[in-house]
């Protein structure tokens, strides 16, 4: 009669147990990307949408900000309270610092932009940004986790990453707007 010993079976179980225990965090972390990069994703399609629903009715100019399309954003509130992750190096977010706007969308996540960013300009180097921070929470000490992306939107319509944004890009806040820098590891287009 040929058969497994208990030896052999308690051998294998301990082996399936091992490869579980490295296995399953990398599956369940991947599926968390996933999930935060489509969030991502579609806050970037509406940042677009909303630009070009903006320009059927109104002319951009050197003045339009971020809230100047908020009637085109899907978000169910305005966050006044939270503090959520902010862009890779950048710090936590504080949605209750005057200047600072959140909103929250359906699906958990917060935008968070600065009301005095506008385009400051009218060529193809100006730009506003918006971050987005998937979860709505601030994770790790002091929010610098890098947790969220920023996208930036330039006056022609082109959307980009800050990692991928023009260099010295102008605004009218007297300054240097959003500059090259890095998007987090779990973001790609």
């Amino acid at each position: 009669m040929a058969g497994f010993t208990l030896a052999e079976l308690l051998i294998a179980l301990a082996v399936l147990g091992v490869i579980a225990t490295f296995t399953i965090p990398k599956v369940l972390n991947a599926q968390q990307n996933s999930h935060d990069n489509a969030i991502a994703k579609e806050v970037a399609g509406m940042a677009s949408g909303a630009y070009t629903a903006f320009k059927q009715t109104s002319q951009p100019d050197q003045n339009t900000a971020m809230d100047s399309l908020l009637p085109y954003f899907n978000h169910i509130k305005i966050d006044t309270a939270s503090v959520v992750d902010g862009i890779p190096g950048g710090g936590a977010f504080d949605c209750s610092v005057v200047g600072n706007r959140c909103l929250v969308m359906h699906s958990g996540a917060v935008i968070g932009y600065s009301q005095g960013l506008k385009f400051g300009g009218t060529t193809s180097l100006h730009a506003i940004a918006v971050a987005v921070d998937p979860d709505g929470k601030l994770t790790g000490a002091g929010g610098d986790t890098g947790k969220s992306v920023q996208f930036v939107l330039y006056f022609d319509g082109r959307l980009t990453t800050r990692a991928n944004a023009l260099t010295g890009t102008q605004t009218s806040a007297g300054g240097i707007g959003p500059s090259p820098g890095s998007d987090p590891t779990w973001f790609s287009w």
